[in-house]
């Protein structure tokens, strides 16, 4: 990270000059726990870092700054999903198809068993010519 000292105390978030950030960056001081965990949210210090040289307040300090950036960050807008015929506008297809852990092929055997499910084999209604092709 490429940051002015400046600009790592202002984002620091507490009331923290660039001066006193100098100061505690080169050691001319101990930086309280708080301070030192805002100033390690900000470089990208983890808590395991503080952990490792014997700084478990900040740490914990840390973890909660961490989990509370987490907490309010928006979640991800989903990508939209580009159905294939057939899985367009069935709900149910669309939340089967939506399962990207699992192959294209075993969702598309799954929405058929479903198919073959809703319209048993010798009944027409709702199962097209293209359908019974496919089965």
């Amino acid at each position: 990270m490429n940051l002015t000292q400046a600009e790592a105390a202002r984002r620091a978030g507490t009331k923290l000059a660039e001066r006193r950030w100098r100061q505690l960056e080169e050691g001319k001081e101990r930086a309280p726990d708080k301070t030192l965990a805002h100033m390690a949210a900000v470089v990208g210090v983890s808590p395991e870092d503080l952990i490792a040289v014997d700084r478990l307040e900040a740490a914990e300090t840390l973890r909660r700054i961490l989990a509370l950036r987490i907490a309010e960050e928006p979640p991800p807008a989903a990508a939209p999903i580009d159905f294939p015929e057939g899985v367009k506008g069935d709900p149910f297809f669309e939340w089967i198809w939506r399962f990207d852990g699992v192959p294209e092929a075993e969702r598309q055997m799954a929405i058929h068993g479903v198919r073959l499910f809703r319209n048993p084999p010798g009944s027409s209604a709702g199962y097209s010519q293209s359908d019974r092709r496919r089965a």
